[in-house]
């Protein structure tokens, strides 16, 4: 019986990645984020993107939004890493030693 259900759910998922492939422009239509990289593609010229700005209804959640400090966004003081505190202190340092 262990057989017969591995094969059925295996058999599902053969059949959901060739109905995946024949359905794939109609899915790709209607979805926003398909659309999103065709039109970056058109604006490179054809050429793939690495990345997609969000926009719009990405505005609001994690991924959309954009830290001023350069650090990952949403980690409040914990945005700098200590290396680059340590290095902003070592040039701190170093400009007033060049001031005495």
């Amino acid at each position: 019986i262990a057989s017969t259900i591995l094969f059925a759910i295996s058999f599902v998922l053969v059949i959901a990645v060739y109905v995946i492939y024949w359905k794939g422009p109609v899915l790709r239509a209607r979805s926003p984020f398909a659309q999103q990289l065709h039109a970056a593609r058109e604006e490179s010229g054809g050429r793939r993107m690495s990345y997609v700005t969000y926009g719009g209804s990405r505005s609001g959640s994690y991924a959309g939004r954009k830290s001023s400090s350069g650090g990952m966004p949403g980690l409040g003081p914990r945005q700098q890493s200590y290396a680059q505190k340590r290095l902003a202190e070592l040039e701190k340092e170093q400009k007033e030693k060049e001031e005495e």
